[in-house]
C-alpha cells in the first residue's frame, strides 16, 4: 500500500497474489510504444503519456479480501474487541493513495513496477459452499517502471487457512432461501 499517489513506500511490504490470469499493459496513447508480450523487453521507464493498468484474476480466502475492500470503498470502521470483528464500509468519498504492484519477468531479471494502482472495478464470487472466492480486478496506474531487481527483500503470501462460511437469504432475520453463490461487484467509474 501506498502512503502517497504513485509514490513507494522506503521499505514496502509487497504479498505474493495467486494470480490465475493477469492483464496489466503498458502502451503511450498513439498505440505505437509496448503491444501485448513486448512488456518483457523494456529496458527503461516509458517516457510521455501512458496507458497503464488492466486485469487481475486470482482466488483468495476471506481473511485476505480486506485490503482489496478498503481500496474500493474506502476505509473501514472496525468494532469488537475480539473475534469476531465487525467492519463496516460505507464507500466513503476518498480512496486510500494507492497500490504499487509488480509484475516479475524471474528468467531474465526485470521487474515492472506499477505504482498508484486505483481499483476502478472489483468482482467478489462468493461460493456458496465456502472456500476461496475469486477476485476480479480491473485497475487503473499513474504508471510504470522498469527495475533490475524487486521492491521488497521479502514477500508475504496472501493465503491463509481456509475459513468455512456459509450463504443464506434471510428476510427479518429468517432463511428465505439458500442461493447458489453470490457475485458482488462494485465499481468506481475511475476514468
Amino acid at each position: 500500500e501506498e502512503t502517497s499517489f504513485g509514490v513507494v513506500p522506503p521499505s514496502p511490504m509487497m504479498t505474493v497474489l495467486p494470480l490465475i490470469k493477469e492483464g496489466l499493459n503498458v502502451q503511450d496513447r498513439n498505440f505505437s510504444v509496448v503491444r501485448k508480450g513486448e512488456e518483457r523487453v523494456l529496458t527503461t521507464t516509458l517516457a510521455g503519456p501512458l496507458d497503464v493498468g488492466g486485469r487481475l484474476d486470482l482466488f483468495l480466502e476471506l481473511e485476505s479480501i480486506g485490503t482489496l475492500l478498503k481500496h474500493a470503498l474506502g476505509s473501514a470502521t472496525t468494532t469488537g474487541s475480539s473475534a469476531p470483528y465487525t467492519h463496516l464500509l460505507l464507500g466513503s468519498g476518498s480512496l486510500p493513495p494507492g497500490l504499487s504492484i509488480e509484475k516479475a519477468f524471474l528468467d531474465i531479471a526485470r521487474f515492472l513496477h506499477f505504482k498508484g494502482c486505483r481499483i476502478d472495478r472489483l468482482g467478489l464470487i462468493f461460493p456458496p459452499t465456502g472456500g476461496p472466492i475469486r477476485v476480479e480486478l480491473d485497475l487503473l496506474t499513474k504508471g510504470v517502471d522498469v527495475l533490475p531487481g524487486p521492491l521488497a527483500s521479502g514477500l508475504t503470501e496472501a493465503q491463509t487457512l481456509p475459513l468455512a462460511y456459509s450463504l443464506s437469504l434471510e428476510e427479518g432475520g429468517l432463511a428465505v432461501g439458500v442461493p447458489l453463490g453470490i457475485e458482488l461487484i462494485l465499481e468506481n467509474h475511475l476514468f
